[in-house]
């Protein structure tokens, strides 16, 4: 089946339309953007990729050039900040702006004072750089001679700008990064915006929310999104916070006057051909039609959203001029690989990886692309025949998307038809087989509050008695409005559960002899865990039980005491902290043990030592496992340290699945019997330990596994959802279309039965977990199922 997209144009701003650059050819949505700036608090432009969004966002820098007005533009990718800081010093040397740009990453900060007599904390050190960037001259390469105090340009990810707002920075560097946050920049652009899920967007709409709050909005501070597929949930979300401050600027809604301007060409004509074949399916039965674009000269790509597809592609294909685009390739390689005619990437390119290379055409000729999203299926297609600022525009392009037989059927209707690219995008809008990537509202209705409130709790801290009953309640409300205006959770129960998670940190953080001492001042803490910990154990045995501090007062020093029930405390508190902790994470909390590789035959990527996730590689791959560091440094030398040392050998021709088996007895859980396991552990967020690995071939037998291996999880307290068999069906129902995923997970009982489950795992929990809390609610005929004890 067939599409053919017609070739997009943009509009052409007036040349004398924007005053700080008479005679300058602007499109109009640069100028839009830019008007838009100096009339609403916040922009969000939503022009197609491709169409120097970054570019509008840059116009305002005009408007507090000599302000002394300091800028943060967030990026979700570290190569995309190092795309953007070059962007940006190209665009502030050309037109004499006077602002520094600064990369910040972590290892901007680890490096940071290394000569100086300043403290080792990364917070610190942040802190500092706000503060005055010119201490840090050598490690930003700054010229000690350029001692100029100019407002600065910070290009840095939404992990460190999560950090900071939300108080995870060291105890000593806290507050001040807060601060920061709110205080320091008085134009913030977040880019790709539509790359974050629900529980990452909880950041900046708190962030939004705090400005809002406390007027900074009203001083001329001004934000700016960049997203070419918003989730139109956003913008239900940006009115709660900011009611009628905020302007889109779109292709839907130029004014009609803009229908006479003049326009230039931004993508070429496009083949679109829709298959519901797999990858391997696909170059199987297309190998010659590939080899004859490349003959003829064309440059492609072929973007797969596996990893491991894309190195069993690159076995396929090798012979061609290819080159892998994957997230272990050091960003060198990805630099050199646009020397190649064919490239195989894996979704780190969908994030401003512009395929740049010296020609008078577009940069890619064809490209073939799995799409399970309609987001990814309108980006990818659009990195085919861009052509803005080329000279020949009259090449046509040709792109194959790869889609399920649901989304194939659905768009037969079409084959052989013109469409224009708006047109294509309102079909994709109308297929329910074909979602967005993202949906926004479950999390941010079930968990959002909770995560929401943390920052407000901190904040608190920091106010005076009179100031928190008065300001905490008001952003309390203001927050509820945003993230679930029906949730009557009260500020009490809100505080309990920071308080709960604050202390239990502290208590995890302390030196052993600290934790345990009867006259220590986690002494208070270990007693309301006691009671929470008694609590948990009668509910295991059927009784709606809740016990009191005051009752576990009575037994505290018989617990510490007893080395057996002290480990299982031990246990409860910690797994009550990496509970909450996991909630409160900005990217996954599960990231597994990591092995070191060595790869003569370049099996994994085009580096011979390398880094990955063991799981990963126990999947796909045969390896030898080294005794140690130095029985691998014979290999030859390599400064990189993991928690395994092995070398590939082949890839598997029949991938693994991986399982996990928990054996209740090694837990301190022997006792459970099923019931009680599955009123405790299942159909609610939990975090375990104990846990080892299995891989099985699909439909076969379980794969042999050195010891080391199987207990390579075995120390990690990871978050789990687990499903019985009775509400697989719900499972599979809530999670299909997304990105979430389950896995076999087995609990072996003390009398050595076993009962199979599925789990999903790491932050995916809390994600599912909000699908699904109606149905385990319905199930359990419980009002709630809080997964964290307080």
């Amino acid at each position: 089946m067939t599409i053919h997209l017609s070739a997009q144009f943009e509009k052409l701003a007036p040349k004398e339309a924007f005053g700080p650059l008479p005679g300058t050819q602007l499109l109009y949505h640069q100028l839009r953007t830019a008007i838009a700036l100096e009339q609403a608090s916040l922009v969000v432009n939503s022009y197609n990729t491709g169409t120097g969004k970054t570019r509008a966002s840059l116009l305002h820098l005009f408007a507090i050039n000599g302000h002394h007005h300091n800028v943060l533009f967030i990026a979700p990718t570290n190569a995309l900040i190092h795309q953007h800081v070059d962007d940006i010093q190209a665009f502030v040397t050309q037109h004499n702006l006077c602002f520094r740009i600064i990369e910040v990453n972590a290892k901007v900060i680890r490096s940071l004072g290394v000569d100086l007599a300043i403290p080792d904390r990364n917070g610190e050190k942040l802190y500092r750089l706000l503060q005055n960037p010119l201490e840090f001259c050598r490690e930003l390469g700054i010229s000690p001679d350029d001692q100029r105090n100019l407002p600065f340009i910070i290009v840095v990810n939404p992990d460190i700008f999560h950090y900071m707002l939300f108080f995870y920075y060291g105890n000593h560097d806290r507050r001040n990064l807060f601060i920061a946050t709110l205080q320091t920049f008085w134009y913030v652009v977040i880019d790709e915006f539509h790359y974050y899920d629900e529980k990452q967007l909880v950041s900046f709409l708190c962030f939004l929310t705090f400005w809002q709050e406390f007027g900074y909005f009203d001083q001329g501070r001004k934000v700016c999104i960049l997203s070419a597929t918003p989730n139109p949930q956003v913008e239900s979300y940006l009115t709660t916070v900011l009611g009628n401050r905020w302007i889109h600027v779109s292709p839907d809604n130029e004014v009609d006057e803009s229908g006479a301007y003049q326009s230039v060409q931004t993508l070429s004509e496009l083949e679109l051909e829709i298959s519901s074949s797999s990858l391997d399916e696909w170059l199987s039965q297309h190998r010659s039609q590939l080899e004859q674009w490349l003959q003829a000269n064309y440059d492609g790509a072929i973007i797969s959203n596996s990893l491991a597809r894309i190195n069993e592609v690159f076995d396929l294909l090798r012979g061609l001029d290819i080159c892998r685009i994957t997230g272990p390739e050091p960003s060198a390689q990805r630099i050199q690989a646009l020397r190649h005619q064919l490239l195989l990437a894996t979704p780190v390119v969908d994030i401003g990886y512009n395929f740049d290379r010296d020609k008078p055409r577009q940069n890619i000729d064809f490209i073939v692309c799995e799409c399970r999203y309609r987001d990814e299926l309108i980006q990818r297609i659009g990195r085919a025949g861009r052509i803005l600022g080329k000279p020949e525009c009259y090449h046509l392009s040709h792109a194959v998307a790869l889609v399920s037989l649901d989304v194939a059927q659905s768009l037969q209707i079409y084959d052989g038809q013109t469409l224009s690219r708006r047109s294509f995008r309102d079909v994709l809008n109308g297929l329910d087989t074909l979602p967005p990537k993202h949906s926004l509202g479950s999390y941010m209705r079930i968990h959002g509050m909770v995560e929401a409130f943390y920052p407000v709790y901190k904040l608190s801290q920091m106010l005076s008695p009179e100031q928190q009953t008065e300001e905490i309640e008001r952003l309390v409300e203001r927050m509820r409005s945003v993230f679930a205006p029906n949730n009557r959770q009260g500020i009490k129960s809100l505080q309990i559960f920071a308080y709960s998670f604050e202390a239990r940190e502290r208590w995890v953080l302390a030196k052993d002899s600290e934790k345990w001492d009867k006259n220590g001042w986690h002494r208070k803490t270990l007693v309301a865990n006691l009671a929470n910990y008694f609590s948990q154990l009668q509910s295991s045995a059927g009784k709606q039980i809740s016990c009191t501090p005051q009752y576990a007062h009575e037994f505290i020093d018989a617990v510490v005491n007893d080395p057996t029930r002290r480990a299982g405390l031990n246990k409860f508190i910690l797994s009550q902290y990496y509970l909450t902790k996991s909630l409160f994470a900005f990217r996954d909390s599960f990231s597994g043990p990591v092995a070191v590789i060595y790869d003569p035959d370049r099996l994994f990527s085009s580096q011979m030592f390398n880094t990955y996730d063991i799981l990963h590689l126990i999947a796909n791959y045969h390896f030898h496992v080294f005794a140690d560091r130095g029985d691998f440094l014979r290999c030859g030398n390599t400064d990189l340290k993991g928690d395994f040392y092995i070398q590939l050998q082949r890839r598997r021709t029949a991938r693994l699945n991986i399982e996990f088996s928990l054996k209740l007895e090694e837990t301190g859980l022997g006792s459970i019997e099923k019931s009680g396991f599955e009123r405790l552990y299942c159909r609610r967020p939990v975090a375990l330990c104990g846990l080892k690995l299995a891989a099985k071939q699909k439909g076969g037998d379980y794969e042999p596994m050195l010891p080391t291996l199987r207990e390579a999880i075995y120390q990690l307290y990871l978050t789990l959802l687990i499903v019985p068999k009775d509400d697989l069906g719900a499972l599979i129902s809530s999670i299909r279309n997304t990105s979430i995923y389950s896995i076999p997970i087995d609990i072996i009982f003390a009398d050595g039965s076993s009962v199979l489950y599925s789990a999903v795992i790491g932050s995916a929990v809390w994600h599912a977990d909000a699908l699904l809390r109606g149905h385990f609610q319905m199930r359990d005929r419980q009002a709630s199922c809080d997964a964290i004890i307080l």
